[in-house]
C-alpha cells in the first residue's frame, strides 16, 4: 500500500512563531499613561512541508481473518483493514 505523508523539512532562514500581544505602558505626562498592543515574537528555524511516498508493505500470516485491522505504529491514520481474496 503506497501512502503520501506531509513530512516537514527545514530549509534556510528563520520565521516568526509563538506571537503573541502584550501591552507597552508609556508615560505621556505627570500621572497620564497610555497601554498600546505590541506583537512580540520568537525566531524559529523555517519549515517547508513536502509530501514523500511511503510504502506499508502488510504480511498476510496465516490464520488471519478478512476484515481484520492491522495497526501501523507511528503513521497517523495506519490502521489497514485487511481484505482478503483467496486465489486457486
Amino acid at each position: 500500500m503506497l501512502r503520501f505523508k506531509p513530512v516537514a523539512e527545514t530549509v534556510p532562514g528563520t520565521r516568526q512563531c509563538n506571537c503573541r500581544q502584550e501591552m507597552r505602558t508609556t508615560q505621556l505626562g505627570p500621572g497620564r499613561f497610555q497601554m498600546s498592543p505590541v506583537d512580540i515574537c520568537d525566531e524559529c528555524p523555517a519549515v517547508n512541508y513536502v509530501t514523500k511516498e511511503k510504502l506499508l508493505e502488510v504480511e498476510v500470516e496465516p490464520g488471519m481473518r478478512n476484515g481484520q485491522e492491522y495497526p501501523f505504529i507511528a503513521e497517523g491514520m495506519g490502521i489497514i483493514l485487511l481484505i482478503l481474496t483467496r486465489q486457486f
